[in-house]
């Protein structure tokens, strides 16, 4: 008799988190990337790149094996400036590893820029969004010192460095 008006309530919808991405792609990035893909309640509107662990140019090769790795080539890159002053010393050891194979991926996406990304993805979201800072915060930097009225979108900022 109890349990009868317990079962009778409605069970909580589930709410889809809208994601933005921007990482160096360190192996702690990829890790944490892997999980988002895999998480059912995250959408992935767009993946970052900034200098840091990788630049931006071998980050972009690494991204897109994760990502053809997890079936969702789909998801556009944009990459960030490169920083000739940026060199730490883990960056050897980052590009020896693999995210994924591929022998030939087709990607209908052109290559952008982070900035130019960010801008169609704040143009084309009817809703906020969270971005997710794995590396260093310059493109976010970018889309605030470019466009005020966009990074308005930005529901929250989570940064983990």
């Amino acid at each position: 008799m109890f349990l009868l008006p317990c079962l009778s309530q409605p069970l909580p919808a589930s709410v889809k988190l809208t994601v933005v991405i921007d990482t160096d792609c360190g192996i702690d990035d990829m890790r944490a990337i892997s999980l988002l893909l895999a998480a059912k309640d995250i959408n992935i509107s767009a993946i970052l790149l900034s200098d840091g662990s990788l630049p931006p140019g071998e980050g972009y090769e690494k991204i897109r094996q994760l990502l053809h790795r997890f079936g969702k080539d789909s998801i556009p890159i944009g990459k960030g400036k490169a920083d000739l002053k940026i060199d730490p010393p883990w960056r050897e050891f980052n590009e020896l590893i693999t995210w994924g194979n591929f022998p030939e991926i087709r990607n209908d996406f052109p290559e952008k820029g982070a900035n130019e990304e960010f801008t169609e993805i704040a143009n084309h979201t009817a809703d906020g969004f969270t971005m997710i800072c794995l590396g260093s915060l310059t493109n976010l930097a970018e889309a605030i010192k470019s466009d005020t009225v966009l990074t308005r979108k930005i529901e929250r900022v989570i940064w983990y460095n």
